[in-house]
């Protein structure tokens, strides 16, 4: 896990979450779409900021509620719209919990999981590859 400011990483989709209570980090604030942002559990807004990543911002709920199941939940719906992108590299800002070590796995294992796709007996595409996260 490497620490960059938001406004220098580069990856096709930064995902940020945001509890009920938050505001959305300074160099987001000011994009199209902020005013539309719901801090809701898993629901979703998707952000161009002048300059920056293409930004989903995730909500995460209420800041009591947070725990390491729901930062899966997170990752899950995150990964399925970064699937829907085309988003090749995938940038996670982890949100501020007591465990950050348990969150962060957490959020490694919902993009996994929800990334999985059974294609044994299925016969491969070529002209139209399932989308898939190389960098996370």
């Amino acid at each position: 896990m490497r620490e960059i400011p938001l406004a220098e990483v580069d990856s096709d989709l930064l995902v940020v979450g945001l509890h009920e209570d938050s505001e959305l980090p300074e160099p987001l604030q000011g994009a199209p779409g902020a005013a539309d942002v719901r801090e809701a559990f898993r629901k979703t807004t998707l952000l161009y900021p002048q300059g920056g990543a293409r930004t989903l911002v995730v909500g995460l709920g209420k800041r009591e509620d947070f725990d390491p199941e729901r930062a899966r939940v997170v990752a899950a719906v995150a990964e399925k719209q970064a699937a829907a992108l085309q988003a090749k590299s995938v940038a996670i800002s982890p949100p501020e919990s007591e465990d950050a070590d348990a969150t962060a796995a957490a959020l490694v294992e919902g993009v996994i999981l929800a990334s999985f796709r059974f294609d044994r007996f299925r016969k491969p595409d070529e002209d139209d590859p399932p989308p898939r996260i190389e960098l996370l």
